[in-house]
């Protein structure tokens, strides 16, 4: 199954692969379509859209999956929120447990949003406008995505979030432990 949904990522590297052009037409077609950026002594690389299947193939396949994935999590992530709330004979502790999932659930819905920006912004980009700050906002914007993600681990997830709320309990126990190889904190293989 996960072979069968490598294959438009795939299919997209072996198109795109050759599309590439030279140094020397990357930096006269830069010149021309942005003469405020010096890109004489620079290595650039570009790829001609115009015509070419491959590169407008591509340019879909990374910018429109986005909006039906983003579409699908948030029904995913209604249709949880409805099944956790329907459930009504739970423990204290379990209703306490759903909520915790409720909102990091609703956390990783907001998340891709980021992405979604980067892909309005490359698109703005693309078609209509380009400045120097649209084109760093793309990444710098498309950059979060990866970068919240695990942090939703971290603050989600109750012994991850322990380990950095007590810093200085942690501190005093990697102290004592440099100190006093005999320590209980420390297993009996990592004393011999």
């Amino acid at each position: 199954m996960l072979l069968i949904i490598y294959i438009p990522s795939l299919v997209q590297i072996f198109l795109l692969a050759p599309c590439f052009s030279d140094q020397e037409v990357a930096q006269s077609r830069a010149l021309t379509y942005i003469p405020h950026y010096d890109v004489r002594n620079e290595t650039i690389s570009s790829v001609i859209v115009e015509g070419n299947l491959s590169v407008i193939y591509t340019i879909i396949h990374i910018c429109a999956p986005i909006y039906p994935v983003y579409i699908a999590i948030c029904i995913i992530r209604r249709k949880i929120i409805q099944t956790l709330e329907s459930v009504e004979i739970i423990s204290k502790d379990t209703k306490a447990m759903h909520q915790q999932l409720l909102k990091c659930l609703t956390f990783q819905a907001i998340i891709p949003v980021f992405l979604l920006i980067g892909v309005c912004i490359f698109l703005t980009c693309y078609f209509f406008i380009t400045t120097p700050i649209l084109e760093s906002a793309v990444f710098c914007i498309a950059i979060f995505t990866p970068t919240l993600s695990p942090v939703t681990y971290l603050y989600f997830v109750r012994p991850y979030r322990l380990f950095f709320k007590k810093p200085n309990e942690i501190a005093s126990r990697f102290a004592e432990t440099t100190k006093n190889p005999n320590s209980q904190y420390l297993s009996k293989a990592e004393t011999s």
